[in-house]
């Protein structure tokens, strides 16, 4: 796709990717593809990033969505009521997110990881994508079984009929069953995280 994006291949309707370091305009610290805002990066050159990352992806720059994310479990859905609002209005909702959840088209959702772990979900029933980041502090107070709740819930409210809801069950205990064989008790109440695959370049 890019020199500054490594993809994933979850499936041929989805775009999943991580963005790399190099290619940007950020310097010092943040060298140099740095799309975050929030971190004292000059704002010229995160714009100047984030307008690269849309052009790589043949979107707008507003058709990526980013929270601002501060290692709580609160999930936002990222709908046309959300994309209606103002940008500063956007920012408000954003800020206290670690976790994100949209069913909408050529939108981009994303958060941010150092040494935290980036998770990808995607509902091919309903055909809805979820990125949650989990650090130690959100997977100690269960964001991504929150984050599944949120979202069974958000297409059970939304469905006519029992089917649709149990399928949003299903996908809801599909993924407890996914984390909790990522994680393994060890002595003293010690979580050993069990990463499944990592491109050879972030190792």
């Amino acid at each position: 796709m890019s020199t500054f994006l490594h993809s994933y291949h979850i499936n041929p309707k989805l775009t999943a990717f991580s963005t790399l370091r190099q290619g940007g305009k950020s310097s010092g610290a943040y060298d140099s593809f740095n799309c975050n805002p929030f971190t004292g990066d000059d704002l010229s050159c995160v714009h100047h990033n984030r307008l690269l990352l849309s052009q790589t992806l043949n979107i707008t720059p507003e058709q990526i969505i980013f929270p601002q994310q501060t290692h709580q479990t609160n999930t936002i859905l990222i709908g046309n009521d959300f994309l209606s609002l103002s940008s500063f209005t956007q920012q408000m909702i954003l800020n206290n997110t670690d976790a994100l959840i949209t069913c909408l088209p050529e939108l981009c959702i994303g958060v941010f990881t150092a040494d935290c772990v980036p998770l990808i979900l995607f509902d091919s029933e309903h055909q809805a994508i979820g990125v949650v980041h989990a650090g130690w502090r959100g997977t100690v107070k269960r964001i991504v079984q929150k984050h599944a709740q949120t979202n069974a819930l958000c297409f059970s409210n939304k469905a006519s009929n029992g089917s649709s809801h149990h399928s949003s069950e299903h996908f809801f205990r599909s993924f407890l069953r996914l984390a909790k064989r990522c994680f393994m008790p060890l002595k003293k109440q010690v979580l050993q995280i069990t990463v499944l695959s990592l491109p050879k370049q972030m190792r």
